[in-house]
């Protein structure tokens, strides 16, 4: 769960065994049932869509069923599954056979940061390899937010807050503010980004070490 939980940037996830609200219908292959039926087909595209819900969770369950005198195989008609009663717009469900999905995409402050967290730590990974790092190489990593078009500095809230999981994800300290302020650095590769938003905030990442007459 705590994998799952990672790679979808979610809070939380919460399972269910119960299908109560999961309603069926049935998905004809008209392509391979026209040339079985010929002028059936409407008849049986009727008496499909009004299937009960027990005649075709038997059918997902046998694989077969008659309709208009016709045996229909799984190969020729399928199961679609749906929630019912989601008023909610950012309420999304997707699903198969086995299992049915809805993830909520309610904005939350939370998930933002730690989308953002995230993409920085991914930018570091991708900046230390291109330089050609390697994990155990003493370096430092800096990162500074440049203020956007209102003067904020929301964006460096952020990079506080989460610092520590940053730190974690690359496995070393991530330094807040601008490397100048380390002292004598030999800077080994820099990126700079805009990660959205109408204000135009900028992160700028610095990975250095250093410098050698200083040892």
């Amino acid at each position: 769960q705590e994998y799952i939980q990672d790679e979808l940037n979610v809070l939380s996830v919460a399972y269910r065994t119960d299908t109560n609200n999961v309603a069926l219908s049935a998905v004809l292959n008209f392509k391979l049932l026209g040339q079985q039926l010929g002028k059936d087909m409407k008849r049986a595209k009727q008496a499909a869509d009004e299937l009960s819900q027990d005649e075709l969770a038997e059918f997902g369950s046998s694989g077969s069923i008659s309709l208009c005198g016709h045996l229909i195989t799984s190969e020729a008609m399928t199961l679609a599954r749906r929630v019912e009663n989601l008023n909610d717009p950012n309420l999304e469900t997707f699903g198969d056979a086995e299992t049915m999905v809805i993830m909520d995409f309610t904005p939350d402050e939370e998930l933002a940061q730690m989308a953002l967290a995230r993409e920085v730590a991914n930018r570091i990974q991708r900046l230390r390899k291109r330089v050609g790092l390697l994990p155990e190489d003493d370096v430092q990593i800096w990162a500074s937010v440049s203020p956007g078009l209102k003067g904020t500095c929301t964006l460096g809230q952020v990079l506080e807050t989460r610092r520590d999981d940053i730190s974690r994800s690359i496995r070393r300290e991530l330094r807040i503010g601008a490397v100048e302020q380390a002292g004598d650095m030999e800077v080994l590769g820099e990126e700079e980004f805009t990660p959205g938003g109408d204000d135009g905030e900028r992160i700028a990442l610095t990975v250095c070490r250093r410098s050698a007459k200083d040892d």
